[in-house]
């Protein structure tokens, strides 16, 4: 694992926000980030759960392309990041 102390040049730093579940911040944060040309990670708990989010971020945000990456290690810990992006 490598961490980043500082963003590379030309980048903003990682904001991370923790918020009671609401469909509007969701899509809110998504559309600023694509007007300035970022990138929104959405973190899923579980792998079954991929598909319905997916659904979910395009109804909310039409425009988005997602992409999706998971991985699930021997210790049964799943993470899955949905990467929307304009």
């Amino acid at each position: 694992m490598s961490v980043l102390k500082t963003p590379p040049p030309g980048r903003k730093e990682i904001e991370t926000h923790v918020v009671r579940f609401n469909e509007m911040h969701i899509k809110d944060a998504i559309e600023n980030e694509m007007r300035r040309g970022g990138q929104t990670f959405f973190v899923v708990p579980r792998i079954a759960h991929i598909e319905k989010n997916c659904e979910m971020l395009l109804r909310l945000v039409p425009k988005a392309r997602i992409s999706v990456a998971h991985g699930k290690s021997l210790c049964v810990c799943v993470c899955v990041f949905l990467c929307v992006h304009y």
